[in-house]
């Protein structure tokens, strides 16, 4: 039915297909714990500073960094910090609501409401491609 080149192509595309796939899960799995786990809460900010982010491609970006405390794992309150653009405002009450994962070390936190859609949506998208592929080939 297949000769070697179209069974080799074959292949491929299903390594292809998969390991692009289990890659989407890998940099999801970040986003589905703050979806289902993250816990929002209101920090107080304790201290504003400017600071300069390094880019990808070796320049450099000025940031406002904010400091404030989370409760950590055992219950004590950890202090951490979020970057910003520089032209964000500070809020006006020096208050900030932010998500954060409990029990993550480092903690990992993000102002609320800061979902990144687009690695969950990849690996729905390859997932969804994936069953109906399979489907194919169980109805055949």
């Amino acid at each position: 039915m297949f000769n070697q080149s179209d069974e080799t192509k074959v292949m491929a595309f299903w390594l292809g297909l998969l390991f692009a796939t289990f890659l989407a899960f890998i940099f999801s799995i970040t986003e589905i714990r703050f979806l289902f786990s993250g816990k929002d809460v209101e920090v107080v900010i304790i201290d504003s500073y400017d600071t300069t982010s390094r880019g990808r491609r070796g320049g450099s970006t000025e940031k406002k960094g904010l400091q404030f405390t989370l409760p950590g794992p055992e219950g004590e309150q950890v202090l951490t910090a979020l970057e910003f653009p520089k032209t964000w405002r500070e809020p006006a009450n020096g208050k900030l609501w932010v998500t954060y994962l409990p029990g993550s070390s480092p903690i990992k936190v993000r102002e609320r409401g800061g979902f990144h859609f687009f690695w969950l949506l990849i690996f729905l998208a390859l997932s969804s491609f994936l069953g109906f592929k399979v489907m194919q080939i169980v109805r055949e």
